[in-house]
């Protein structure tokens, strides 16, 4: 392994091996970068059709991890191209040129140089996407967490901010199509507000796309953000519900359920509380518990029928579950109940 990045003719010497292994830990990828760091510090050398040692094996500087062989690379570049390859890994694995642009503030010659030696230095290259268009990667992921390292904590939040608000700039009315990066960086930048919008989007992008796991990810994390006082917070809890048993993981659907409901009968939300039962009686139902759902059923009539003639609506009274009443995908209530009501 260590002979083939360098074309040896004749395997390495044992103790060259092991030395490389040593670092390495058996990671493929790090004895490419072992081996890359010896070649531009002349230590390993090419002549006579052959790579040579220029030092004895216990004399080699080697890398003591991958972060530091990135890193020596890294500092090899001018800083135009350092600044830019610091940006693009906050970025993400991939990234494009225009948002590179817009975040780096670099101008687009200048730009297209740092890419270039970049490239040249091995730490990105450059990729076609689906849709034909050019993007650039990450050699590794490795790569990109080593350039990470070399940013302070504060640092990488304000880069997350300013990439978050490119994005938004880029996709102007339509902000669900990037959702996923814009909650994912808004996230990392600590925005709770935004981040918790673009998690909601993302989530309902995701179910568009026939993507319920990704779906029930973000569900999670908007509730996860949301503020008590959040009044969609009963509705997300239902719609995470609706999609964890669409992927038959009831067990994370009566946990939302569950949630939905306590947080509906502390707002005093008969409607939601009404939904909420309806399908925790459904979720245990579906786990076999026949009678434990009904009664659930009961308990829960009784606990949102007011004394005296009924004033209810019917939606809010829990009906005995079945197979013609299981859950589905519903359209968000708003905070006052209403289909569709406005926040």
């Amino acid at each position: 392994m260590a002979g083939r990045p360098l074309g040896l003719r004749e395997p390495p010497t044992a103790a060259f091996r092991q030395a490389c292994f040593d670092r390495a830990e058996g990671n493929p990828f790090f004895v490419e970068e072992i081996l890359r760091a010896l070649v531009e510090r002349g230590e390993l050398a090419y002549r006579d059709g052959a790579w040579h040692r220029e030092k004895e094996v216990a004399d080699l500087t080697i890398p003591a991890s991958v972060r530091d062989a990135v890193q020596q690379r890294l500092l090899g570049l001018e800083p135009n191209a350092r600044r830019a390859m610091q940006v693009a890994a906050v970025i993400g694995l991939r990234f494009d040129f225009e948002l590179l642009e817009a975040v780096s503030k670099l101008d687009e010659r200048t730009l297209f140089e740092a890419i270039k030696a970049a490239i040249e230095a091995q730490l990105v290259r450059e990729e076609t996407d689906a849709e034909g268009k050019d993007v650039y990667a990450f050699r590794h992921a490795l790569s990109r967490e080593a350039v990470l390292g070399d940013l302070l904590q504060r640092e990488r939040r304000l880069l997350h901010r300013a990439v978050g608000e490119a994005l938004e700039a880029i996709a102007g009315a339509h902000p669900e199509t990037r959702a996923e990066e814009l909650a994912y960086h808004f996230d990392e930048a600590r925005d709770t507000g935004r981040a918790f919008r673009y998690h909601q989007i993302a989530a309902e992008r995701s179910l568009r796309m026939a993507a319920p796991g990704s779906a029930m990810a973000h569900f999670e994390r908007a509730i996860e953000l949301a503020p008590d006082d959040e009044p969609a917070l009963v509705d997300l809890s239902l719609r995470l519900a609706d999609v964890a048993t669409s992927m038959a993981d009831n067990s994370r659907a009566l946990r939302a359920a569950e949630q939905a409901r306590a947080i509906a009968e502390q707002r005093g939300d008969r409607i939601g509380a009404g939904e909420a039962i309806h399908r925790i009686a459904l979720f245990t139902w579906m786990n076999g518990a026949t009678k434990e759902a009904e009664r659930i059923v009961r308990e829960g009539g009784a606990t949102l029928e007011p004394p005296g003639p009924s004033r209810t609506p019917p939606a809010c009274h829990p009906q005995a579950p079945g197979p013609a009443r299981e859950a589905g995908p519903r359209e968000p209530r708003g905070p006052r109940g209403r289909p569709g009501a406005a926040g």
